[in-house]
């Protein structure tokens, strides 16, 4: 989990939102908290022709215009749960050049995942957003596997969205005055009279913040977006939005069913009529034959995603963490507990808890199973996950 925030200002203005929500911000991500200012436009005139390069499908007309002087502030914590290193973000290229990142996310899978390497998935999304043309952007974020929450700046461009399911918090808003435009993880009551409202989980949204007429949101929609439901306080907020014909990529790969269902029963009914079997022992004898598959793929799609999330894990528990962090553990093996189960003693809990000591390097490394439970009336905390807990 991290904390980001956005927020484009007029230059020679400070931000006053980032004050009120700057503790909220750095709790998400506590190992790590950084801001940096981004000028955008000067003031200088450019011709409508120069401005419609950087728009797709602009209309060129032979008009001087002037580019208004911004700075864009940007702020991102850091939660470090992946990787030998901690990726600090804003993301930048080495002297600030190209692109910025502010990423909440995990990748799991697909094009971008980091199987086998030492970059955490930060480095590997921003690393294929800067080796893409403006326009291929939505398509880039398009090939994550996992949840996520982003924005991304680039040339007075910024794009910024959440996963087809919404898994991660994004938040949207307008200033009450001015050219205000801001994106935050969290908001509370210290931002005043702002408002804002949650990104809908629909597609990556794309705004150009230097159009000097006022370029509306475009929205590069995941393919079947249209079946989110969009709540009233997005329309009265007045953040509008058009479309883009050309949809993305529906960022889930939803599982097909292949023949083996048709090739299980008819090897069955093969079977059952040579040695004439009853209607009863044909049906149990598919429901098992059937059955072996479905439980050898899930078995293995279970411990392919447990042993990501353990693998991908930093070697140090929370307090040997922090030790690294101040530079006093680097070349330190930590001998602690790295990983918990949130275990109830049922049976999904059980499975996770075999599933994530399998996946572990050392097996003499110790799995914490942690249990959470509330007061009850006698004053015990014998509530039944936590009986059948112990009892496992």
């Amino acid at each position: 989990m991290c904390g980001i925030f956005l927020e484009l200002l007029d230059e020679g203005e400070e931000s006053v939102l980032w004050p009120r929500i700057r503790s909220q911000i750095s709790a998400r991500g506590p190992d790590h908290l950084e801001t940096k200012e981004i000028s955008i436009g000067d003031g200088k005139k450019v011709s409508r022709a120069n401005f419609a390069d950087r728009v797709a499908n602009s209309t060129v007309h032979n008009v001087t215009l002037f580019l208004p002087s911004l700075k864009v502030f940007l702020a991102s914590s850091v939660l470090w749960l992946q990787g030998p290193n901690l990726s600090v973000q804003p993301k930048s290229c080495e002297g600030g050049q190209g692109g910025f990142l502010l990423w909440n996310g995990d990748v799991f899978a697909g094009d971008l995942s980091t199987d086998g390497s030492a970059l955490s998935d930060t480095d590997s999304v921003f690393s294929a957003l800067e080796r893409s043309e403006a326009d291929l952007v939505p398509s880039v974020v398009s090939l994550v596997r996992g949840p996520f929450a982003f924005a991304y700046l680039r040339r007075g461009r910024v794009w910024f969205g959440r996963d087809v399911l919404g898994r991660h918090c994004l938040l949207v808003g307008r200033k009450k005055s001015g050219r205000g435009f801001f994106l935050s993880s969290v908001a509370h009551g210290g931002l005043g009279e702002e408002d804002c409202v949650e990104v809908p989980a629909m597609g990556v949204f794309e705004e150009d913040l230097l159009a000097p007429d006022g370029a509306e949101l475009v929205l590069h929609p995941w393919e079947r977006s249209e079946e989110v439901t969009i709540g009233e306080d997005w329309w009265s907020s007045g953040l509008k939005w058009i479309t883009s014909e050309v949809p993305l990529r529906r960022p889930i790969d939803l599982p097909v069913l292949d023949e083996e269902e048709d090739v299980a029963w008819d090897s069955v009914v093969v079977r059952a009529v040579e040695e004439k079997w009853t209607a009863q022992k044909a049906i149990d004898a598919y429901v098992k034959k059937a059955a072996e598959g479905r439980v050898r793929d899930l078995t293995a799609a279970l411990e392919k995603s447990v042993r990501t999330r353990v693998t991908k894990m930093p070697g140090y528990c929370k307090d040997c963490l922090k030790a690294r962090l101040r530079g006093g553990a680097a070349g330190v093996t930590c001998p602690h507990s790295k990983v918990s189960v949130l275990f109830s003693g049922g049976l999904d809990s059980t499975v996770l808890a075999a599933l994530a000591d399998r996946a572990l390097a050392d097996p003499r490394e110790p799995l914490d199973l942690v249990n959470v439970a509330f007061q009850m009336e006698d004053g015990s905390f014998d509530v039944p996950d936590r009986v059948t807990a112990r009892q496992v």
